[in-house]
């Protein structure tokens, strides 16, 4: 597997809506999905390849002088599990290290609602991240919002 910072917009977008499109379970609102597509093409991005395959990719946005966010993250449902995440994860937090920041954020929906994210949820603490808050009304009251944050320092 290797990773490769992504450049241009139109591959940014093939990446992401194949993959996305790949995510039902957890892209499955195509507004929704799709801005996270186009919102992709102006932020730092980054694709797993394995030989000439993209099979997940990732999107950074910058929070604040100490901060970056990942906007979107997504493997290819076959590819799951299998170290695609991880990897993206451990070149994310060097890649946010040479570049002066100190913390890496994420939001996902908070565990228990939907079982799909309670795997996520459970990536992330994998990974590290530690639970900041929960923020009940910032997508919609049946979607509360967990954001992690991780040292990277």
């Amino acid at each position: 597997m290797e990773i490769k910072k992504i450049e241009n917009k139109e591959l940014k977008r093939k990446i992401a809506k194949e993959i996305l499109d790949d995510l039902p379970g957890w892209f499955g609102d195509v507004e929704s999905k799709n801005e996270y597509i186009e919102d992709s093409l102006n932020l730092d991005f980054f694709a797993c390849y394995l030989d000439d395959l993209p099979v997940g990719f990732l999107s950074l946005k910058e929070n604040s002088v100490d901060t970056l966010e990942i906007d979107v993250i997504g493997v290819l449902s076959k590819y799951r599990n299998k170290g695609v995440g991880k990897k993206l994860i451990f070149y994310i937090f060097e890649y946010a290290k040479e570049l002066g920041y100190s913390l890496l954020e994420v939001k996902t929906v908070a565990s228990g609602h939907y079982p799909e994210y309670d795997e996520t949820n459970a990536f992330y603490k994998a990974m590290g991240f530690k639970s900041l808050e929960i923020i009940k009304e910032l997508w919609a009251p049946h979607i509360p919002c967990q954001i992690y944050v991780k040292n990277i320092k």
